[in-house]
């Protein structure tokens, strides 16, 4: 009898295979360290009872669910799924997502998704989840490998290098950081996200000017945030350009208009009033 799971194709392609115990010799091999479960949650087994077909039935009626938003029947489809299939690797990613948008129980969605990055080793999608559930949890070193697994597989995702930025920089790790960030900027210059924290990451470099040019930056992109403008002006004043904080804080202030300060007399204090109160 052969051996069958569920798999995703690089381009989100699903389909069903014979399961190959080895990749294939013209794809480059994986990082064991991609394929490791940190916690030891799960131990797949290979042997166990099998129903792909009813299993990949529930499957897709559990996507049909989840798109139309109803996400506990989604999330039930997809257990039915697993139960059938342990293997079905599409399900177990799914079913990590069915539990965040219901239940949000990370016991179960750690369960899921470490089996997940084992059957779907490929899956930039799998790593991606993986990881932002082990930084969710503090623990960052996991979700460092996880995104750099994924940016591996798919190495325009850009939602991963900015994650992995922000993890780099938990780390105290700025260089790494702003590599991320303008690896991410090359390909997509409109996020203003990443011009910020490359702004804290250059910050924490000892490099103000360039972090208030930064911040700048994206305060231009947001156009209305008052907040972003006198941001670069700290920076630019730390950095001691005052020509250009000056320049800034003026954009703020015509954004949002500081209140005028107002003299306020102190409140004199009630005299007590002295004798008995007449008896009515």
């Amino acid at each position: 009898m052969v051996s069958v799971c569920a798999c995703e194709t690089s381009n989100g392609v699903h389909e069903s295979e014979p399961a190959r115990p080895v990749a294939k010799p013209s794809e480059p091999a994986i990082d064991p360290a991609c394929l490791a479960d940190p916690k030891q949650r799960v131990t797949l087994d290979a042997e166990a009872d099998r129903d792909f077909d009813r299993a990949d039935a529930s499957y897709s009626i559990g996507e049909e669910l989840f798109e139309t938003g109803d996400y506990s029947a989604a999330l039930e489809a997809f257990q039915r799924a697993v139960q059938l299939d342990p293997m079905h690797g599409l399900a177990q990613l799914e079913l990590a997502q069915a539990h965040l948008y219901t239940d949000n129980n990370h016991d179960a969605m750690y369960r899921a998704l470490a089996s997940a990055v084992q059957l779907l080793p490929r899956n930039p999608r799998a790593h991606m989840r993986y990881a932002a559930l082990a930084a969710d949890a503090q623990q960052t070193d996991v979700a460092i490998q996880h995104f750099e697994c994924a940016l591996d597989l798919k190495p325009g995702t850009t939602e991963a290098r900015y994650a992995l930025a922000k993890q780099y920089l938990k780390k105290q790790n700025a260089v790494a950081a702003e590599a991320q960030l303008r690896r991410a900027l090359q390909d997509d210059q409109s996020n203003a996200q990443a011009h910020v924290l490359l702004g804290d990451v250059l910050e924490a470099k000892g490099e103000p000017l360039a972090a208030g040019q930064s911040v700048e930056t994206a305060a231009r992109m947001v156009k209305k945030s008052a907040v972003l403008y006198r941001r670069a002006g700290s920076l630019y004043e730390v950095a001691g350009d005052e020509a250009a904080a000056a320049r800034v804080r003026e954009v703020a202030d015509a954004i949002d208009p500081p209140r005028e300060k107002r003299d306020l007399r102190p409140l004199r204090k009630a005299r007590k009033r002295r004798g008995r109160r007449r008896k009515r």
